[in-house]
């Protein structure tokens, strides 16, 4: 066995490892319900062309309600604000009305599921209590 084939089989292993460690994280998620399996947009379309006003509606799969679902205008790069929320929700659909259409941003909407998990961090929040959809653009 050369040199540059050792090198190469051990990056193929380091590889490995990195992935199983991933894994691993994702594993040991433990949620206090059910994880959230999708979070899809639904519809995203002006529904009333004199006034550049429409809907955009989402829906979860999974998680445990109640649901918050929050309507975010995302500046391209420069920023985001909060735009709606809703009440909390046992709706697994959620239709924002009234939305701003023909912008110069995109909008995102997140949920927040009522599970929590055992241990802090990110990777818990997005296993089991946060998603988002982003990029809609209302045309």
């Amino acid at each position: 066995m050369t040199k540059g084939s050792t090198s190469k089989n051990m990056k193929k292993v380091y590889l490995i490892g990195l992935l199983c460690l991933g894994c691993s994280q994702w594993a040991l998620a433990q949620c206090s319900g059910d994880p959230i399996e999708s979070f899809v947009l639904q519809k995203a379309e002006i529904v009333n062309q004199a006034e550049q006003r429409g809907e955009i509606s989402v829906r979860i799969q999974g998680g445990s309600p109640p649901y918050i679902y929050k309507l975010i205008a995302d500046y391209r790069g420069k920023g985001t604000e909060e735009v709606d929320t809703s009440p909390a929700t046992n709706q697994r659909e959620y239709i924002f009305r009234n939305v701003p259409g023909n912008t110069s941003f995109f909008y995102q909407v997140e949920v927040i599921s009522s599970n929590e998990s055992e241990s802090k961090g990110q990777l818990l929040q997005a296993i089991c209590q946060k998603r988002a959809v982003l990029n809609i653009e209302l045309k």
